[in-house]
């Protein structure tokens, strides 16, 4: 976990990502960072995390619809032994509506090359059927509570 004080800069900021050789950049930020409300910094800071899994630990609500669009993940926690552990992933769950976590299956869990071989059409086939019938059901019940 990489600890950011309030008065860092993003040259400070890149410069520990850089250094970092962690399999996951945690960044704790103090509440009210500048760079958290700045888009092109935080497009920054993702770039310079490359491939490498970024999350952000912070209070701030704010800044967190900022670096949703960039894909950064968030959150209030700042225990990097339970961010790591992999049962942590039913938290998400509760605490995003459903189309936040269908976009975080998609891009993290799903293994598309397995899906994507000849062998298993049928099974993109499936998936797609099934996704669509979630998504009925939840129009549905938006329209008949």
């Amino acid at each position: 976990m990489i600890k950011i004080k309030i008065h860092d800069t993003l040259i400070d900021i890149v410069e520990r990502i850089d250094s970092s050789k962690e399999k996951d950049i945690i960044l704790d930020f103090p509440i009210w960072h500048p760079i958290l409300h700045n888009y092109i910094s935080l497009k920054v800071i993702k770039s310079k995390a490359k491939k490498k899994k970024l999350i952000i630990t912070t209070h701030d609500r704010v800044s967190k619809k900022v670096g949703q669009s960039l894909w950064i993940e968030y959150s209030m926690i700042k225990n990097t032994t339970f961010l790591k552990n992999d049962k942590s992933s039913n938290i998400m769950k509760h605490n995003f509506t459903f189309w936040e976590y269908f976009k975080f299956q998609i891009k993290y869990k799903i293994n598309w090359k397995h899906i994507l071989k000849p062998k298993s059409l049928l099974m993109l086939l499936y998936f797609t059927c099934l996704m669509t019938v979630m998504v009925i059901r939840e129009k549905m019940n938006a329209y008949n509570p």
